[in-house]
């Protein structure tokens, strides 16, 4: 069966009732993998389709493709979804798809020359369904979009990034560098701020942009990723949707659940003051002839 598209609208108080007994009926598995689609679902999924070729399989590669490789979606399943409905401590930020040439909405942060979201994706041929970005949840409710190099970001923040790719603006350019996780990233919670400290390694995509000065570009890194999460975090957190998951470190100063339910983190979201600090450490100098 097709991955279900959570509705934009609140479900009522009884939904996860309801989801649980429609999964029983239905005999729908709660692991299987959910994607918010943008576009009509037979449509989009219709788009999935070149020569005959049913291309579910494709899309279910491009989800963990895009997650380890690109850090542009985050696989998420229905009960981890349904658990981020209920739980106060993270909300849900889904993989998004879409159908090209469909009038698309935007990444809800923007900023971005080119964003990479689903739908917009350029390239040609016969698959017009494409993959890229995350449906933003604030509890039950979707409140907008984030492109892949924005979800990349907040796959940072949250400590699951593994590896992806990066447009730096640098002097008056553009600069491709590729990324790469180091160690998980050094969060904490104290009187309303929450801090993360990240640890990344960088290497220049193309040998061809050999001359650029090694610590210039290391600093212009390290400023422009830690200004694209401080937005992030600031455009989401007015949504009221703790996609950085601030509640896993905010409920640690709690002792019951009860507790946790009273002091309403959820409410409090937009208030929080958040402190991004990134490190960069450049893996091969721009100098370096083992680049040539």
């Amino acid at each position: 069966m097709p991955p279900s598209t959570p509705s934009p609208e609140p479900c009522p108080p009884s939904c996860p009732l309801s989801i649980d007994g429609a999964l029983s009926r239905l005999k729908i598995r709660r692991n299987v993998r959910v994607i918010v689609v943008g576009s009509d679902m037979r449509e989009a999924f219709q788009g999935l389709v070149s020569e005959g070729d049913p291309s579910m399989s494709r899309l279910k590669a491009n989800v963990t493709l895009f997650e380890e490789n690109y850090g542009y979606v985050e696989d998420w399943g229905l009960s981890r979804m349904q658990e981020a409905f209920m739980n106060g401590t993270g909300d849900a930020l889904l993989p998004y798809a879409a159908l090209a040439g469909e009038t698309l909405r935007p990444d809800m942060v923007g900023g971005e020359v080119y964003p990479y979201l689903g739908g917009s994706l350029l390239g040609e041929g016969q698959i017009r369904t494409s993959l890229s970005g995350s449906a933003v949840f604030a509890g039950e409710r979707m409140v907008g979009l984030l492109s892949g190099q924005h979800t990349m970001l907040v796959l940072m923040g949250k400590g699951v990034f593994r590896a992806g790719h990066l447009r730096l603006p640098y002097g008056g350019q553009e600069i491709d560098l590729a990324l790469y996780a180091v160690g998980r990233p050094k969060r904490s919670w104290s009187k309303g701020r929450f801090t993360c400290a990240i640890s990344l390694e960088a290497d220049l995509e193309s040998p061809a942009q050999l001359d650029v000065d090694s610590e210039e570009l290391i600093a212009a890194a390290e400023c422009y990723l830690a200004a694209e999460l401080q937005r992030i975090f600031q455009v989401t957190a007015r949504a009221g949707a703790d996609v950085f998951e601030v509640g896993r470190e905010a409920i640690r100063g709690f002792h019951s659940w009860e507790a946790w339910q009273r002091y309403g983190f959820a409410a409090l979201l937009k208030d929080v003051q958040a402190d991004f600090r990134v490190k960069v450490k450049l893996s091969h100098s721009p100098r370096d002839p083992a680049l040539e």
